[in-house]
């Protein structure tokens, strides 16, 4: 049989900035990320999930 599998990994690294409120602070992050100034790599990675997909393609007897 054929599944659906789900990948997901998760980088994430955490920032301080000083600013004026957390809005700003988001703000000031989002402009860096978007100018390439901040980019997360491979140290950063935080985890992995992986889902199978409830339904299943053919059978073991008929491959699809």
């Amino acid at each position: 049989m054929k599944y659906d599998v789900f990948i997901q990994e998760t980088l994430s690294k955490t920032i301080t900035v000083e600013a004026e409120s957390n809005t700003d602070a988001c703000s000031m992050i989002r402009e860096k990320v978007k100018n390439g100034e901040i980019v997360l790599s491979a140290d950063d990675y935080t985890g992995c999930r992986i889902i199978t997909a409830q339904k299943a393609y053919g059978s073991e007897d008929n491959e699809d």
